[in-house]
C-alpha cells in the first residue's frame, strides 16, 4: 500500500504496518516470512484482533489491532486512557485513525459521532421500549414502583429512574 511503513514489534516475530497489517518476519515450523495474519472482528464488541506469539513457542493471545497498530508507532497506553478510533469504524486500524483518549472523552466522541445513543430504546443496552416506558410513566400512582417492575422484568431502581427522568427524558 501506498506510504505504508512497517516496524517490528516486540519479541521480533512480526511486523506491523501503519496501514494495520501484520505480517510474520521469523521462521517457525510451519510459519512462513513474510505471510500477512488474518484479523477478525471480536464476537463481542467488534473490535479486529489478530493472533500472535511474543516469542517462538510461546502461548498464541488474542491482540486488539487497534492498540497493537498504536503502541507500535506511538507509545503504549498509559493508564486511564483508550486508543480511540477517530471515524468509529473499528475495523480501520490505521495508525491516522487512531488517538489517545480518556474513558469520558470516548464516550463523548461515540455520542457526538451517533455511535452511541445514551436514551432510549435505540441504545443497544436498553432493556425496554419506548412504548412500554409510556407505559410505566402512566402506571405511576397506580400500583407501586417494586409491582410496576416485577410487570416489566426490571429493578425497581430502573421504575424509579424512568419516573423521575433520570433515564428515558425524551420519551414522553
Amino acid at each position: 500500500m501506498r506510504g505504508e511503513r512497517w516496524k517490528k514489534i516486540e519479541g521480533g516475530l512480526y511486523s506491523v504496518s501503519t496501514s494495520g497489517r501484520v505480517r510474520r518476519d521469523a521462521k517457525a515450523s510451519g510459519a512462513t516470512v513474510g505471510r500477512l495474519l488474518v484479523t477478525k472482528p471480536r464476537k463481542h464488541g467488534g473490535y479486529v484482533v489478530v493472533p500472535i506469539r511474543r516469542f517462538i513457542g510461546g502461548p498464541e493471545e488474542q491482540v486488539y489491532l487497534h492498540v497493537l497498530v498504536f503502541e507500535t508507532f506511538k507509545k503504549s497506553c498509559p493508564d486511564g486512557y483508550q486508543v480511540n478510533h477517530i471515524d468509529g469504524v473499528k475495523a480501520n486500524c490505521r495508525l491516522r485513525n487512531l488517538e489517545l483518549a480518556t474513558p469520558v472523552q470516548n464516550m463523548q466522541h461515540a455520542i457526538r459521532i451517533g455511535l452511541f445513543k445514551p436514551d432510549g430504546q435505540s441504545n443497544g443496552f436498553a432493556k425496554l421500549t419506548n412504548s412500554q416506558v409510556r407505559r410505566i410513566r402512566k402506571l405511576e400512582g397506580k400500583f407501586a414502583r417494586c409491582r410496576i417492575a416485577e410487570m416489566f422484568g426490571v429493578s425497581a431502581g430502573t421504575i424509579s429512574h424512568i419516573l423521575t427522568r433520570r433515564s428515558w427524558r425524551k420519551i414522553v
